[in-house]
């Protein structure tokens, strides 16, 4: 066939122009889709994510998209605040960032820069935001230790020392004996001394008994003691009083071991008194605490102080850590991989091929390469960069980092400095440096009641913290100084206002300095103020004699609450040494008695059968000469 007919000649079947018309309705509809939906998309994407990561509201006021050049522009995102939901965190007027083509034909969102503009902090909304509830399940035993330690941190040091010096500060008719630590111990090793008297009841039960040394005794009176003199019956009358010692021994032995095992009761018992001094003092405290008598060392002055403040801070810090933690989470150990692994054993299958896919030039689902930060408003400037946002650092191996400056001068913040570190590639290491060179102080209560106040009412502050967590370690540390300091004091007791008075009068300048390391579960906290020494050397003098006298009641009151528990138990410890050692004792003392008379027995028979061998011996020898 020549090539003229082979293209004039005609395919067999229907030409499939119709090829063409899913393609063209895919255009139609993806221009459609961006005209009408896409920016709908965008905005509810945002809200959506936004809303999860901060924990309560985001809204979008608009998006405009562009398909052919990828590009998007956001403006007005409101941020809630958790804490107050009709104030907003921050605002961010515009965003805007470019999509790469690149990652979009790889299914990836990819944008290489993106930039934020117009930036306002602590707006009013117009109605309030909703806040997402928390998980209770995951965050349960996290919020059962912070409110524990929130309620070490409670009290009010100079109201309770005004309470003091006006005489009501220690509650009367308060029940001291409710819920002490020490009384309970007393109570359990009570029954502790009960339980395992018990069970050595049932030890004692198999002693051997008076019938028990009558028949051995029965066994060492029908030994014929005078044949050890016998050359021929001695050997078996040896091994009778060899067997009745023996036995004697195994006798006395159970007597040994049932001694050891009273003792290792005894001893237990004792070790389990040992912990009740340090409960005393427990007690002590909590009784302390609960009648409002103040404590004056400066540790617990500034806890009470400064606590609430410092933990606020450590409980946001936490909140943002498990928020990155769950959407960014560290690399699986080689044990959880095989936990996860699906278990392939149990459906037979061919034999088949790995496939490995190439790491180099691939992109993770979500990668923000960086976030120019650039508003200037009439609140103020804010200036910095956030680099490598992504949902999987190890395949980009980066960490995220960020650096913000900032001033807010309407709202009287100087010298915002933000700088963090997010890593997750291997092990998880967040680490966040926080500054704010200066802002505004305003009616801070440092000790507030009906009978005494001390309030900032008017001051300047300046905060540098750094806030790390390395695998669910926290290291925390904050510094926080106050300047200008304008008080609010007063107190119903005259002697308690001129109190006040000195303080406000030497403490124009507070320092306050906090540490707290550890997992969360088992902080150590450290916090230290000058307004504590303050404190601590005005009142000390005036109720230190109080006080003492106060602790010395306490004292008493405890003594007496758990005497009646102490006595019992020192009783019950004595009778079980008595009645069991005294048992032992007279036991062992019948067998060790017993074994003398044997020993004691057979030296005498086999004295004497020597004696008596000698006089044979002689008689049969004599008048032979040698």
């Amino acid at each position: 066939m020549s090539d003229k007919d082979k293209i004039n000649k005609k395919p067999k079947g229907p030409i499939r122009t119709g090829a063409v018309v899913p393609f063209i309705m895919f255009v139609v509809l993806v221009s459609v889709f961006n005209i009408f939906f896409l920016d709908m998309t965008i905005k509810k994407t945002i809200e959506f994510i936004g809303t999860k990561a901060n924990g309560a509201q985001v809204d979008v006021g608009s998006v405009d998209t562009s398909i052919s050049d990828l590009r998007a522009v956001v403006t007005n995102i409101e941020f809630t605040n958790p804490d107050k939901p009709m104030q907003n965190n921050f605002v961010i007027g515009k965003l805007t960032f470019q999509a790469l083509w690149d990652g979009i034909l790889r299914a990836k969102l990819v944008i290489n820069e993106a930039k934020l503009e117009d930036i306002r902090v602590r707006t009013k909304r117009t109605s309030k935001g909703y806040v997402v509830p928390k998980d209770e399940a995951a965050a349960s035993a996290t919020k059962e230790v912070l409110d524990k330690t929130k309620k070490e941190f409670e009290g009010n040091i100079l109201g309770d020392v005004a309470a003091l010096l006006s005489g009501s500060g220690v509650a009367k008719g308060m029940r001291v004996e409710d819920n002490l630590k020490s009384k309970k111990r007393y109570d359990e090793l009570s029954l502790e001394v009960d339980s395992r008297s018990k069970e050595i009841s049932k030890t004692f039960k198999d002693l051997p008994n008076k019938d028990d040394l009558e028949s051995l005794k029965r066994r060492f009176n029908k030994i014929k003691w005078n044949d050890i003199g016998n050359l021929a019956k001695a050997p078996k009358v040896l091994k009778e009083i060899d067997d009745l010692r023996k036995d004697v021994d195994k006798t006395k032995r159970k007597f040994e071991k049932a001694n050891k095992l009273v003792n290792k009761n005894i001893k237990f018992i004792q070790n389990g008194q040992k912990g009740i001094k340090n409960l005393i003092k427990e007690d002590m405290a909590s009784v302390q605490k609960r009648m409002n008598l103040p404590s004056m060392d400066t540790k617990t002055i500034a806890k009470l102080l400064f606590g609430n403040q410092v933990l606020e801070k450590i409980e946001m810090a936490e909140g943002y850590y498990a928020k990155i933690k769950k959407y960014l989470p560290p690399k699986k150990t080689k044990e959880e991989k095989i936990a996860k692994k699906p278990d392939y054993t149990q459906h037979a299958r061919g034999k088949g091929r790995d496939y490995q896919f190439g790491i180099p030039k691939s992109y993770p689902p979500i990668w923000i390469q960086k976030v120019v930060i650039d508003s200037k408003n009439d609140q103020g400037d804010v200036r910095g960069e956030i680099l490598d946002i992504t949902t999987n650092q190890r395949i980009i191996n980066k960490p995220t980092l960020l650096k913000i400056n900032g001033d807010f001068l309407s709202k009287g913040l100087v010298g915002v400095v933000i700088k963090g570190l997010f890593d997750h590639r291997t092990e998880a290491r967040d680490s966040v440096d926080f500054t704010v060179g200066s802002y505004p102080v305003n009616n801070k209560a440092l000790s507030k009641s009906k009978t005494a106040k001390l309030v900032i009412d008017k001051a300047r502050g300046n905060m540098v913290a750094n806030i790390s967590f390395i695998n669910d370690v926290l290291n925390f540390k904050m510094k926080n100084y106050y300047k200008e300091i304008k008080y609010d004091h007063g107190a119903k007791d005259k002697i308690m206002a001129e109190v006040l008075a000195r303080i406000a009068k030497d403490t124009k300048t507070i320092s306050m300095e906090a540490t707290a390391k550890g997992k969360i579960k088992s902080l150590k906290w450290d916090i230290r103020t000058n307004l504590a020494k303050a404190i601590q050397s005005s009142v000390n003098n005036l109720i230190k004699e109080k006080i003492a006298q106060a602790k010395k009641k306490i004292e008493n009151e405890i003594n007496k609450a758990i005497g009646g528990s102490k006595k019992e138990f020192e009783s019950k410890l004595a009778g079980f040494k008595k009645q069991y050692q005294s048992q032992l004792d007279q036991g062992k003392k019948q067998f060790d008695s017993f074994k003398k008379d044997i020993d004691k027995r057979k030296k005498k028979e086999e004295k004497k059968g020597r004696k008596s061998l000698e006089n044979e011996a002689k008689k049969l020898f004599k008048g032979i000469k040698f």
